[in-house]
């Protein structure tokens, strides 16, 4: 897993970059996947746990990580 900044998040969905002053609206499975990154939970628990906590299939889960990974990278927040 890529090394994520650190940003402050609200259980609203609220993301803050206090290095850039930025701000970023997140949907509930992009905050759960941002705090569990932030926590250092590897790719695969994170999927899981998005999978038993939206009950979706493995695959879908398996895409919205992924697809938040590459958003994350886009905006400069993970390496």
């Amino acid at each position: 897993m890529n090394e994520i900044r650190f940003l402050h998040v609200t259980n609203k969905g609220m993301a803050f970059d206090p290095q850039t002053g930025d701000s970023f609206q997140l949907n509930e499975p992009g905050r759960i996947i941002l705090e569990l990154m932030q926590d250092k939970i590897g790719q695969e628990e994170i999927i899981q746990k998005i999978v038993e906590h939206f009950e979706i299939p493995y695959e879908q889960a398996l895409t919205d990580v992924l697809e938040f990974n590459i958003q994350l990278k886009i905006l400069g927040l993970i390496s």
